[in-house]
């Protein structure tokens, strides 16, 4: 992972990136977070610490195989585990916070989607 303290535009090229299995590395200081966010395909996300003075990560959302189907998310391998704040690609706002525990995959919803409907619903 790379990080850094300056916002990216969605990058083409990242629509056809290995969209294979994403290998997590959790334990009882990190967790992972997968972002599903269907109309942000090929954008890169940036998540930033709320509490630690960690530099900036930024994956690219990509479609994933997800049983029979497919899903458009932005996994986040192995994050400090704390809350995630997620910034929106274009203006760099922060739209989400996510609670990500050592130890556990967390899963969160781009603001707005569907699937974040369903979800609370």
């Amino acid at each position: 992972m790379t990080g850094h303290a300056h916002p990216h535009p969605p990058e083409a090229h990242n629509a056809a990136a290995g969209q294979g299995p994403v290998l997590v590395d959790v334990d009882d200081d990190h967790g992972a977070l997968v972002l599903v966010a269907t109309r942000l395909l090929g954008a890169e996300i940036e998540v930033s610490h709320e509490g630690l003075a960690v530099p900036r990560t930024h994956v690219a959302v990509l479609a994933r195989q997800l049983g029979r189907g497919r899903v458009h998310a932005a996994v986040y391998p192995s994050l400090a585990a704390g809350r995630w704040l997620v910034h929106d690609p274009d203006d760099d706002s922060v739209v989400l916070a996510v609670d990500v525990p050592g130890g556990v995959v967390t899963q969160a919803h781009w603001p707005g989607s569907a699937e974040q409907e369903r979800a609370a619903g």
